[in-house]
């Protein structure tokens, strides 16, 4: 955004004056980065100071630590999403919240693409990552669903945020709001970071580590195809599963934290547009 624009530059001013033209493109464009990977501009502040340049592109993603993740653009149509990619893969677009799963040894980490840290409010997820996660290390997303226990069917993303609002009674809102993950990504996986993987390569080595617990902890439900009405029947199927509706994208492209770039695409109804006075 903006205020994160004018810190950058404010940065990069402070610790890296004079520079010019190219040079100061570079300067921004790698603190941008660094800010990417490690969300907090006092210690990338503290590290321009003390190490420069050198010191700001040394910085890396490692578990434990929050990162800003890709972000998708609304299509038109899925017509159009389709028609963007020469490869594209179609999911389910849950209805839930993103989720980063971060796994260090014995060690796990649950993060929201908000950067919060919810491990505490989610103990039923970290037996899940135990028992389907085969990587000693391993950086993986998805999204998560609260589940009716009634029926067992998705309940509203205002169900689940009480759950990641709530600090006390956690056994209780497991109970009352049991939860179900759906993966579709992973970055890292023992000490190699796969940005610059595509995305079926990134699909594959995730499908490698991951033993589903089905209806509990699983990958998210995909389709891989150009063909319109193949297409089209899986997003009805989406939305008759009570979800948004799919995510279109593009099986070539790399992963690039913290941005909106057009490598993934989310189709959805579009509701109409209303008029109204506020009284």
């Amino acid at each position: 955004g903006v205020a994160e624009g004018v810190i950058r530059d404010a940065i990069a001013g402070a610790f890296f004056p004079g520079k010019k033209g190219e040079e100061a493109k570079e300067i921004v464009k790698t603190i941008e980065w660094a800010w990417f990977l490690k969300p907090d501009y006092g210690e990338i502040a503290r590290i321009a100071k003390e190490k420069g340049l050198s010191g700001l592109k040394k910085i890396t993603l490692t578990p434990g630590s929050p990162y800003h993740v890709l972000l998708s653009e609304k299509a038109p149509s899925l017509e159009d999403a389709l028609k963007a990619f020469e490869h594209p893969s179609l999911e389910y677009k849950y209805d839930g919240a993103r989720l980063i799963i971060q796994k260090k040894n014995e060690k796990i980490w649950l993060f929201t693409r908000r950067l919060e840290n919810v491990t505490r409010q989610f103990p039923e997820v970290l037996k899940m990552v135990v028992q389907a996660i085969k990587a000693k290390e391993c950086i993986v997303e998805g999204e998560m669903l609260g589940i009716d226990p009634k029926t067992g069917k998705p309940l509203p993303f205002q169900s689940l945020s009480q759950r990641i609002k709530r600090k006390y009674d956690i056994e209780q809102m497991v109970r009352e709001i049991p939860v179900q993950v759906n993966l579709f990504d992973m970055v890292y996986l023992n000490g190699e970071i796969l940005f610059d993987s595509p995305l079926r390569e990134r699909r594959k080595k995730l499908e490698g580590i991951i033993k589903p617990i089905p209806g509990k902890f699983q990958l998210a439900r995909r389709l891989v195809t150009k063909d319109l009405k193949k297409a089209e029947e899986f997003y009805k199927e989406a939305l008759r599963a009570n979800q948004e509706g799919v995510m279109v994208k593009n099986l070539d492209a790399k992963y690039q934290p913290g941005k909106r770039v057009g490598y993934w695409l989310k189709v959805k109804p579009t509701l109409e547009t209303l008029d109204l006075a506020i009284i």
